[in-house]
């Protein structure tokens, strides 16, 4: 099932950039894979999936995590020092034809250098946390080159073009597909060209973010909407956590059913689509949107595969309680005596030289990993642009736990004189990890360095995880234990208005058979009413007394 969103587009941590000798920009932030079916991480040194084979089924039922399930879900802080060991990884396989860069040792030393020169001060820019030992090098240079490298390359040879980005996110670009991606274009502008005082603004958007088609239009009412099957009105569920601020006792967004091919080469879909479904848009829309989300099926094959393995769980680097942080440590190597060290590390490695340049004899609070021998909501929106300031629009805050919507996928598809722009993902962390109580936080009051986290919020607190180059004809993956936000972007040219357009496909948990969908709601806007009212009376409502039947519909404001 998924649910769909059609718009007009007119997240935060700081993605690292590097360059190479041809002076290209490299920006981003890293992470591990699969598939529906072949439910195995994506590449990490504790994962090696460079063999693995491409497959399109559905899993067996499971349960993936939900943003709303509660503090057993949230994740464990990452220690700042792994933040930048994915920063990293990321921005390198963000590079154009990385995978032929990435062995070449002079070039990787660079990348490094102009790596540790950007990491910038934690905890409020009071202390500066040294990223780089020896172990992070020979680490994030294994990883790279003999991990996700091969994948990549595999995956290439398979025909396949997807990438895995910031842990857990995937991403591909579809710049082969220009009919398909006009078909698209041409379509939408039958939504688009709608009175101005029809056109559905996005809350709080300022007239920049115009909604073509969103899920929260027309959804299920709880004790209102009726049930095609039953005749009656569909109920919240019935949950004991149902009180819970993860749970809506009144509404429930309306999905659609989407079935796929065995082999994943076809999309039917099998239940109207909310808020697009007339006969003449059912014409258009829906052999197009077959085909697109066809081509999301192996992006959200990884994304689900990532969360059944825990992938966004993954550590390379653990963090250690009770040990004190040296800050005269700390400060000696923010002088020469670390470039120095640096400048030796660097040349060993470039040299392919065993590395015994180290700072620290054992690293404060970290240890390192050491094992590196079909249901959903589409929704159409855009924005649109005219005037000269940043972009900075940001997503719903939530989405119920009712609605289980597990991943989010959006297709790029169209932009005009406007900036590439970033989405960032941060995630809500429940406690730091191997401190068991806050009488240990409160002793131990460096943890904040460690984590990069606000001394202020013990518990309950969010982490940034790195963000993903967002631009035209790219599609973008990833699950919605993460937080995202649309970074700002500007007019190239501030005399010319600018647009950005996307499609989203929200994908609701593929194990749970239980959500209503719109093969047992039938369409509420205004236009089928008639229709509506003549299915129920085709129905079990149709054997009541005529009186009793008009006094429903009047109840059901149909």
């Amino acid at each position: 099932m998924s649910t769909f969103n059609f718009g007009t587009n007119i997240h935060p941590s700081n993605p690292i950039s590097i360059e190479d000798e041809e002076r290209e920009e490299m920006n981003s932030p890293i992470s591990s894979f699969n598939e529906f079916s072949d439910l195995s991480p994506r590449p990490t040194n504790e994962f090696n999936l460079s063999g693995s084979k491409v497959r399109f089924t559905l899993p067996p039922p499971s349960a993936y995590p939900h943003p709303l399930d509660g503090k057993p879900s949230f994740a464990t802080a990452i220690t700042y020092k792994e933040t930048y060991i994915r920063l990293f990884s990321d921005a390198v396989r963000n590079k154009p034809n990385w995978t032929e860069k990435v062995s070449d040792r002079k070039l990787f030393a660079k990348w490094l250098r102009e790596a540790q020169k950007q990491a910038p001060p934690c905890d409020g820019g009071r202390h500066r946390v040294l990223t780089w030992d020896k172990d992070d090098v020979a680490y994030i240079h294994d990883e790279l080159v003999n991990v996700y490298k091969p994948f990549v390359e595999g995956l290439r040879e398979q025909g396949v073009r997807l990438e895995p980005d910031v842990d857990g996110v995937w991403r591909e670009d579809w710049d082969a597909d220009e009919e398909l991606r006009m078909e698209l274009i041409n379509a939408v502008t039958t939504l688009e060209n709608v009175p101005k005082g029809k056109k559905d603004w996005h809350p709080g958007s300022n007239k920049q973010v115009l909604d073509l088609v969103h899920p929260s239009l027309w959804p299920i009412i709880y004790n209102r909407t009726l049930s095609l099957q039953t005749g009656e009105p569909i109920q919240p569920p019935k949950d004991t956590k149902i009180d819970s601020i993860g749970f809506s006792n009144k509404f429930c967004w309306l999905p659609s059913e989407f079935e796929v091919s065995p082999d994943g080469t076809k999309t039917t879909i099998k239940s109207y689509i909310n808020n697009l479904a007339s006969d003449e848009q059912k014409s258009l829309f829906y052999p197009i949107l077959e085909k697109i989300f066809t081509k999301f099926v192996p992006l959200f094959n990884h994304v689900l595969a990532d969360l059944k393995v825990g992938t966004h769980d993954f550590r390379r680097v653990f963090a250690i309680a009770g040990r004190k942080w040296w800050r005269e440590d700390l400060i000696k190597l923010s002088n020469e005596n670390h470039k120095l060290k640096w400048d030796k590390l660097l040349d060993q490695f470039v040299n392919d030289d065993y590395l015994d340049v180290d700072f620290l004899e054992k690293l404060p609070h970290a240890s390192k990993r050491f094992d590196a021998d079909d249901e959903g909501d589409p929704e159409f929106e855009g924005c649109d642009d005219s005037d000269d300031e940043d972009l900075d629009q940001r997503g719903d805050p939530g989405i119920y736990e009712n609605e289980r919507i597990i991943s989010t996928g959006i297709y790029y598809y169209d932009q005009e004189n406007v900036t590439d722009s970033r989405l960032a993902f941060r995630r809500t962390v429940g406690n730091v990890p191997n401190w068991e109580s806050a009488q240990i936080l409160e002793q131990n009051s460096d943890w904040p360095i460690v984590f990069n986290m606000s001394s202020e919020s013990q518990s309950w607190a969010v982490q940034e995880i790195g963000q993903t180059e967002t631009k035209k004809n790219r599609a973008i993956a990833f699950p919605n234990i993460y937080q995202h936000q649309v970074q700002p972007f500007k007019l190239l040219d501030p005399t010319k208005p600018g647009y950005r357009k996307i499609l989203v496909f929200f994908l609701c948990d593929p194990s749970n058979d239980d959500l209503p969908t719109t093969r047992v709601v039938a369409p509420q806007q205004p236009e089928f009413r008639v229709e509506i009212e003549n299915m129920l009376r085709n129905g079990p409502m149709g054997k009541l007394p005529e009186e009793v039947f008009r006094m429903l519909v009047r109840a059901l404001s149909l």
